[in-house]
């Protein structure tokens, strides 16, 4: 029997089905837990952490950040990806592939060449029913850049952002934009 507290019946009624539309929410969510008991596992704060560094030509004799005019300099982004956790390669077929953008360079500083990135894996998404590739564990991928005779001696500094996505078996995040920085000397 509902208590009226001198109410009409019909909103005593009403309220007393809001009371215990209450009490079925607490009871809800004090027994549910955490969203990562209702939706699987935790996601990582951090699923990709990427390194960037201007190389020279993996065919150089030796690794430096100098360089002289007529040399080429290859910005290195390095992804160290969580295990579990892939992100579409810059070829990829399907999915969202990866993508560098580099902001205006140094004066005599010029793009070389297209993207490249270290070997991908192959798999098969079946929602796109397409082939896609991926790196997962560590990867790179770089952009060419030409040293020309008008670029000055000494520090030049490249930034750009890398745009990627990235997924394991039970989804994939939104689309995600990391700024990076390369630094390389000129000197003749």
């Amino acid at each position: 029997m509902a208590v009226s507290f001198g109410l009409p019946t019909s909103i005593a009624s009403r309220l007393s089905m809001f009371v215990r539309v209450l009490y079925l929410l607490a009871g809800f969510f004090l027994l549910s837990g955490s969203p990562q008991a209702q939706f699987g596992t935790a996601v990582p704060e951090t699923v990709v952490t990427w390194t960037a560094s201007a190389r020279p030509p993996s065919s150089a004799p030796r690794m430096t950040n100098t360089f002289r005019t007529g040399e080429r300099v290859y910005v290195t982004l390095t992804a160290d990806i969580v295990d579990g956790w892939r992100v579409y390669a810059i070829a990829s077929p399907a999915g969202r592939p990866l993508i560098i953008e580099l902001d205006p360079l140094p004066t005599g500083v010029t793009r070389y060449g297209s993207p490249g990135e270290t070997d991908t894996k192959v798999a098969h998404d079946r929602g796109l029913d397409a082939d896609y590739s991926y790196h997962d564990g560590t990867a790179r991928v770089w952009q060419g850049l030409q040293v020309d005779e008008q670029a000055d001696e000494g520090e030049h500094v490249v930034t750009g952002r890398v745009l990627y996505a990235a997924c394991n078996d039970e989804m994939c995040l939104p689309v995600k934009t990391v700024p990076f920085r390369a630094r390389f000397v000129v000197s003749n």
